[in-house]
């Protein structure tokens, strides 16, 4: 395979930018960057997330097996950076922004964004270095209809490839 040649054609898929809220078996609750997320079905609605192995959200799914994604706003990319290691919910916040958490799953929602989906699991693969998850969406709160979402070419970072 010419591996340049498949960095490029999948940097070519426009990929979002998310804020997961993650909930532990602890009680504890933290907010970090995931991307790779879309519908697969309308009935029931389903969504699957690509989740490093390795992070916070990842471990906090296992051990609830719950999430809460949050869209970030197309001029929100300033939210971005200080997200890409998790940050915990500490007096009602999430680094700069504030948290409430969802009634259906107990995750950090972030109102300051334009949405957020409450997420139960439905099937993990495990396949790669980044889990497979499937969720099915129990919840959506709409915080402002107004803004459009960011994404990877919006904020200038890329991560596929």
């Amino acid at each position: 395979m010419d591996v340049a040649a498949k960095k490029h054609a999948l940097r070519l898929v426009p990929y979002g930018l998310y804020l997961a809220g993650s909930r532990h078996a602890d009680g504890h609750t933290a907010v970090s960057l995931v991307s790779w997320f879309t519908q697969t079905s309308f009935e029931p609605c389903l969504v699957v997330l690509g989740m490093h192995r390795e992070g916070e959200a990842f471990k906090g799914v296992q051990e609830t097996g719950v999430l809460a994604v949050n869209l970030l706003g197309s001029a929100q990319k300033d939210f971005v950076k200080p997200f890409f290691k998790h940050v915990a919910v500490v007096d009602g916040k999430a680094g700069p922004l504030s948290v409430t958490h969802g009634a259906a799953t107990g995750c950090p929602l972030l109102p300051d964004l334009p949405a957020s989906l409450e997420l139960k699991v439905k099937q993990v693969l495990e396949l790669g270095e980044h889990a497979t998850v499937v969720f099915e969406v129990v919840e959506a709160h709409v915080h402002d209809k107004d803004l459009a979402a960011l994404d990877h070419k919006t904020a200038g970072l890329h991560y596929a490839g």
